[in-house]
């Protein structure tokens, strides 16, 4: 007669094995000399350089669909019709990477629309003409983008020419 523990425990050990197998990866970044480490999962929004296709420079920015053993794989806002839309580079091909706010491709438009609507509605008022309306509200409007390209500044910081390695590691795994 088997004992209801010995069960649950056996069940445990199989959803566990289970869960390793299907874990998530993460690309880990490491910096020696710096003592700095960057971690990238599915879901991050990042900015990289990588050696293209005909061995030139490239950049890409956008959100990581999927990491596996030799490649990110970033999810493109490309039509529906392409059958294979996503963007694959190479993990050996990585030359610079920046990590990025999560939610700056959201928030960019929302702050913009925001400074313009509101602007247009605080210069309107009885001193200031339609010709200044539009005016200040541009002003404000082209300001606001400005700043906000100094605020979410997407340079790529960190080369692997610095020092910089990068490895694999399991979600769960040390």
């Amino acid at each position: 007669m088997y004992k209801p523990g010995f069960f649950y425990s056996l069940l445990m050990l199989c959803l566990m094995s289970q869960s390793a197998l299907f874990g998530q990866t993460k690309l880990i970044f490491e910096n020696n000399q710096l003592n700095e480490k960057y971690e990238l999962e599915n879901g991050d929004y990042i900015k990289i350089l990588y050696v293209g296709y005909l061995d030139q420079p490239a950049e890409q920015k956008s959100y990581i669909s999927y990491i596996n053993d030799s490649s990110i794989i970033f999810k493109t806002t490309k039509s529906k019709d392409l059958l294979d839309d996503d963007i694959r580079v190479r993990l050996q091909d990585i030359q610079g990477f920046k990590k990025l706010w999560k939610w700056e491709p959201i928030a960019r438009p929302i702050i913009t629309l925001g400074t313009t609507i509101g602007s247009y509605y605080y210069f309107d008022s009885d001193h200031f003409s339609s010709n200044e309306q539009l005016l200040y509200t541009t002003l404000a409007t082209v300001g606001t983008s400005l700043l906000l390209n100094f605020i979410f500044d997407d340079t790529i910081e960190y080369k692997m020419s610095d020092g910089w390695t990068l490895r694999l590691s399991s979600v769960g795994t040390p």
